[in-house]
């Protein structure tokens, strides 16, 4: 489908993406650093709040990258052994099998209660009862 193509799950080859992202924030965290070392006269200038800001986006661009990247490569482990992984032992499939017994049976259960209170509500008239001042009529 065209919405899966587009929206679906990528390949494991653009799980490198995040690592060269990550990498480039972390090659921008040591830059800073090196140039706030070689060069302290921009601190005094008052661009000291400037190179925190960015060593603090390049540490965020750093983490995120790098947190996406072992988040990608995880998933896409599981997923090539859950592919891979297609026969199932006895015991799942009788798992799956026992699962789908009781999922029938409740739905069987729900259609039969269903009828039943149907039944019910067809064939019952509104209750009526005398009080000391008036008739009161009560339906469900």
């Amino acid at each position: 489908m065209f919405i899966d193509y587009i929206f679906g799950p990528l390949d494991i080859k653009y799980c490198i993406y995040f690592n060269i992202l990550s990498i480039y924030g972390l090659s921008l965290i040591i830059i800073l650093f090196i140039i706030i070392l070689l060069y302290p006269s921009f601190l005094k200038n008052g661009h000291y709040i400037t190179y925190i800001s960015y060593i603090i986006i390049s540490f965020i661009i750093y983490f995120q990258n790098r947190l996406l990247y072992n988040m990608c490569k995880k998933e896409n482990v599981f997923m090539e052994s859950f592919r891979s992984n297609k026969r199932k032992g006895p015991a799942e499939v009788n798992a799956i099998n026992a699962w789908n017994k009781q999922y029938k049976q409740m739905n069987a259960n729900m259609n039969v209660i269903d009828r039943a209170l149907k039944v019910i509500k067809e064939n019952t008239k509104p209750l009526q009862y005398k009080t000391s001042k008036n008739l009161v009529n009560t339906s469900f």
